[in-house]
């Protein structure tokens, strides 16, 4: 598992509780669609969660805790950017 990968899944998995890791895709278990849709990290709730622009489905991630820095949430992005591939 890469390290993006990686820090994607235990972010998810301490922000949003269970989330389940498919593969190609890492879905919430309580959230309404995937965590992260490859190519489109406007689309992807993660992005949405951390910057604070998704609080219709809850609070900024990571929850009780400060932001994450905007550089790691640019490398987030970008990965999504590229495909969020296991590497």
């Amino acid at each position: 598992m890469g390290m993006v990968r990686l820090a994607v899944v235990i972010t998810c998995a301490l922000a949003l509780g269970a989330c389940s890791d498919g593969g190609d895709s890492v879905a919430p278990r309580a959230e309404p669609g995937p965590v992260v849709v490859p190519g489109d990290p406007e689309g992807s709730l993660l992005i949405g969660k951390l910057t604070g622009l998704a609080l219709c489905t809850g609070s900024q991630m990571p929850k009780g805790d400060p932001p994450l820095a905007d550089n790691l949430i640019d490398t987030i992005a970008t990965w999504i950017c590229q495909g969020a591939e296991d590497n």
